[in-house]
């Protein structure tokens, strides 16, 4: 039973295995100000903070030049978070 994805370098977790996953992300994640905080984590699910803000799609109809520097700042995070070991 191959896949369009059989080839491609990811990790399929089962439910169990990838709430955890989630949940350690968010501690670690949480703790520096890279993540939302970690409220609860459950068996089925995870829930964060919420975070008070604009959406990024609201911001990016109001000024689409905004996109760079935006992916620069996602960028630094997402590399923050892979050199803690913490990956999507």
């Amino acid at each position: 039973n191959q896949t369009d994805t059989d080839d491609l370098p990811i990790q399929r977790f089962n439910r169990e295995k990838r709430i955890a996953k989630e949940k350690r992300a968010y501690e670690k994640g949480g703790a520096l100000g890279l993540t939302p905080k970690l409220l609860f984590a459950f068996e089925d699910g995870v829930v964060c903070e919420y975070i008070n803000g604009k959406r990024m799609w609201v911001i990016l109809q109001q000024d689409k030049s905004r996109i760079w520097t935006m992916l620069q700042d996602i960028i630094k995070i997402y590399s923050q978070l892979h050199q803690l070991g913490i990956t999507h």
